[in-house]
């Protein structure tokens, strides 16, 4: 019997910590930016007698004072962040790219050098941290191989391909046609202590696959949904262009998220074939 478990979270790889990290003082700094330079203004209008706008200010505070009371307290109750992240972390990475949101402010780079970090971090960071992590299990006596929630038998693994990238060492498992389901895990980010060892086990069934039933058509509508996404993308991108200006941006961050839904689609329909 051959047993192998692995855990890798936020918890336990640095990689996986930095990258969310990053994600997320990506977006703390921006609030980071916004109270500096509210401050900056409330100084200069208290330094300059400008009482309207601290009366403004001050009717603000009050407003919402009850509705931070209770998201402070409500934060209080759960770890949240918290749990991943100490509070050094979290206000150094905001003050981190407060600063260089604010150095690009500074030297005239506009907004868009700070929207597109903002929107870089999570697009990028957050999705691949989501998909490197992994915790599971595989169990060669039962014949089961478990990876975030979703068990699959052994017997469906047809091969498995390791790739060691910098820091991180990724396992991409095939399975036999027809075997694997759209849940069926197929990237998996694990520590490279005990990638041999995940890799021998998910390698170690040489049962028959077992039969699953196949649905073209729902292969063919995931198909259909796929080029409705990507010619809605294109159409999108085509309209931002010609448009120009701020209509240019929103054509083209539309067009990437349609062309992200038609590249789910196209794979789901690529799994249910």
């Amino acid at each position: 019997m051959t047993l192998v478990e692995w855990t890798y979270t936020v918890e336990t790889s640095r990689f996986l910590h930095s990258l969310t990290l990053t994600a997320v003082g990506a977006v703390g700094g921006l609030f980071v930016l916004v109270g500096a330079l509210g401050a900056v203004v409330l100084g200069g209008s208290l330094l300059a007698g400008e009482l309207a706008v601290l009366a403004v200010a001050a009717g603000l505070a009050v407003l919402f004072a009850r509705r931070l009371a209770l998201n402070v307290a409500l934060a209080g109750r759960e770890p949240g962040l918290r749990e991943y992240f100490s509070a050094r972390e979290l206000l150094g990475a905001s003050a981190a790219w407060a600063a260089a949101y604010g150095a690009a402010l500074w030297l005239d780079a506009g907004t868009t050098v700070v929207r597109v970090c903002v929107f870089g971090a999570a697009l990028v960071c957050l999705p691949l941290g989501a998909a490197l992590r992994s915790e599971g299990r595989v169990d060669t006596d039962e014949g089961v191989f478990e990876a975030n929630g979703t068990e699959v038998p052994l017997a469906a693994v047809d091969a498995v391909s390791r790739y060691d990238v910098g820091p991180v060492t990724v396992l991409r498992v095939r399975y036999h046609e027809g075997a694997g389901g759209t849940r069926a895990p197929r990237l998996l980010g694990v520590p490279r202590a005990d990638a041999g060892r995940v890799r021998a086990a998910l390698e170690a069934s040489e049962a028959a696959p077992p039969d699953r039933d196949r649905h073209p058509l729902v292969a063919k509508t995931l198909y259909a949904f796929g080029a409705a996404a990507f010619a809605l993308a294109a159409g999108l991108a085509y309209y931002g262009v010609r448009a120009g200006g701020d209509a240019a941006v929103v054509g083209v961050y539309a067009a990437a998220f349609a062309a992200l839904f038609g590249a789910i689609f196209a794979w789901l329909g690529y799994v249910e074939r």
